[in-house]
């Protein structure tokens, strides 16, 4: 992370905005700032602003670092929002307390300060672009793999990848699909559809009705090199260029 250009915020607002992006269930890479320093991943389970934050700690890693999950010592916690900003967040905490009964859930102060890292290299662009995606899947019933096709909107691209947002009620399975076929139509050629090979790199929850999926495209060419190829015009894009490098 040494290589990325951190923020700093301080203000409360930016930072309860900031982190209402995570939701129960992300992977947190949580660090130890005691002893050797230990590192390993842990859940969120839940926060309260301005209070503490939740977390379920792998049974293995109690077991190995219990007598260091304990009151006041410190720790460092960093996770990914991948959304419109694609940032690795970074904060140091204290350890509130380790609750063992009736579950393990492991408190520790909400934050006062917190690091943003840029993990774009590339400008992205907004864009409203349907597009199809096609991936392999296991039926859990019958244990036998089968194509599935999906069909959502392109909300942002880049030379290198791109995020795809498909219809998804709440209580449905994540998906199970990793390397895809995505293939894009621009209005500006219809009859043109550029095909990429990608493999899947996030999943999150959109709203209540959709998903968003980070997509990471296989040699892709650079980006003006790409837009001349399908033709790019101001037609196919909602908002000008945003710079997340």
């Amino acid at each position: 992370m040494s290589n990325k250009q951190a923020d700093s915020i301080t203000e409360r607002a930016e930072i309860v905005q900031t982190l209402s992006q995570m939701r129960p269930g992300n992977v947190l890479d949580f660090q130890l700032a005691v002893g050797v320093k230990p590192r390993f991943k842990c859940k969120l389970v839940g926060y309260e602003e301005g209070r503490y934050m939740a977390l379920s700690i792998p049974a293995q890693s109690r077991v190995d670092h219990d007598e260091l999950l304990v009151h006041g010592y410190g720790c460092i916690v960093r996770t990914i929002i991948e959304g419109e900003a694609g940032q690795c967040i970074a904060f140091k905490s204290l350890i509130q307390t380790n609750l063992r009964q009736p579950h393990p859930v492991l408190f520790i102060d909400y934050p006062k300060q917190i690091q943003l890292y840029s993990l774009r290299n590339q400008t992205r662009i907004a864009t409203h672009v349907p597009a199809t995606m096609i991936g392999e899947q296991k039926d859990e019933s019958t244990g036998q793999t089968e194509q599935t096709v999906f069909h959502g909107t392109i909300v942002d691209l880049s030379v290198g990848g791109c995020r795809l947002k498909l219809p998804w009620p709440l209580g449905q399975p994540r998906l199970r699909i990793k390397d895809v076929l995505l293939k894009v139509v621009f209005p500006s050629q219809p009859d043109e559809p550029l095909l990429l090979d990608g493999e899947i790199k996030s999943e999150n929850r959109h709203d209540g009705r959709h998903i968003t999926v980070g997509i990471q495209f296989d040699e892709v060419p650079a980006l003006v090199e790409l837009f001349d190829k399908i033709g790019i015009d101001k037609a196919d894009v909602d908002y000008p260029p945003v710079d997340l490098s």
